[in-house]
């Protein structure tokens, strides 16, 4: 299990980034100046680093050129607009990404995920790493957000892809269209219905139809199950 840094001195923002790193399976520390990431880090030795450049103490760029005397380890820099200069100095110094504030969760994670996968690509004997999950001719790959049916992929949201790994991993449990919700952590106006339509889409798109046909099932009164 991969260990990321998270160093941002808005305490909203971090523990926002940690419960969605979480939820995919990454174990996270949390730092909120730049001292207390110099020590983590020193400590704890992440395998990933999230690094704000405007930092209590020392600044998200001086944390970079001190990681970068002895270490490789990936760093990704969260700038606000006006810091582009910022941004650029970031990347000159060694930082590996950047995401500009304000940002999507899900794009953090992406970018977590993305970052881990080149890292390992490119280690001797690591191509075509991939955390695949099969189910009769369903095959889903949670490294790369890829759906596979009957050998061919599938175009899939990446919420449709969290509603149909939730249910994949949890065979024949039933679930409510709130428990859903809570599942995949939707963002924005996403209301329990609006599962009802992404469910058809993902019905449609592994060749069924009808309630009762094939992987997914609707359990009437309750919500879904995957069977």
């Amino acid at each position: 299990m991969k260990t990321v840094l998270i160093v941002e001195d808005h305490s909203r923002v971090a523990l926002l980034i940690q419960s969605y790193l979480k939820r995919d399976g990454y174990n996270t520390l949390l730092a909120f100046d730049g001292l207390s990431a110099v020590k983590s880090f020193e400590k704890n030795q992440p395998d990933l680093l999230i690094l704000d450049v405007m930092l209590p103490g020392l600044s998200g760029l001086e944390i970079v050129k001190r990681v970068r005397k002895n270490s490789s380890v990936p760093i990704i820099m969260l700038t606000a607009k006006s810091e582009e200069n910022d941004k650029l100095t970031g990347l000159k110094l060694g930082a590996d990404d950047y995401i500009v504030k304000p940002f999507s969760p899900n794009e953090m994670v992406a970018r977590v995920d993305a970052l881990f996968r080149r890292v390992e690509y490119d280690q001797p004997g690591s191509r075509g790493i991939s955390r695949q999950i099969k189910y009769k001719d369903l095959i889903l790959d949670s490294e790369r957000q890829e759906v596979f049916y009957k050998n061919i992929e599938i175009d899939i949201t990446a919420l449709q892809f969290r509603i149909l790994e939730t249910f994949i991993k949890s065979p024949g449990q039933v679930f409510s269209r709130a428990a859903l919700l809570e599942q995949i952590q939707a963002e924005g106006e996403i209301f329990e219905r609006t599962i009802d339509a992404h469910i058809k889409n993902i019905r449609k798109l592994i060749g069924e139809s009808g309630n009762k046909a094939g992987l997914i099932h609707t359990v009437h009164g309750v919500g879904y199950k995957f069977e």
